[in-house]
């Protein structure tokens, strides 16, 4: 009975556990260039907030749900404070916040 050298069993040992992984990285890699990227239809949509003394939380929920984005920001903006806002179908809006 022949032997196969030991090298040889290795490498197809080797062979048998990379291909897994292999298939998960060309999986994920071919999902991620099939979709098409719309991150600027963003910029395109209009809101209109007309609120008056409300906190800048609430504000912020709220062209959250008029634009479909979320907000994340630091724990170091009071939430709590009161903000006026009358906008009418504006675009795209910049807010600076010192």
């Amino acid at each position: 009975m022949k032997r196969e050298p030991r090298t040889q069993k290795h490498f197809h040992v080797m062979m048998k556990l990379s291909i897994i992984p292999i298939l998960f990285i060309l999986l994920c890699t071919s999902v991620s260039i099939a979709h098409d990227l719309q991150a600027q239809e963003i910029l395109n949509k209009s809101i209109s907030i007309n609120v008056q003394n409300s906190k800048l939380s609430a504000v912020l929920n709220q062209i959250e749900e008029q634009a479909n984005v979320k907000f994340v920001y630091s724990t170091k903006i009071n939430a709590q404070q009161k903000v006026s806002l009358n906008i009418q179908n504006m675009k795209s809006l910049k807010i600076t916040y010192f």
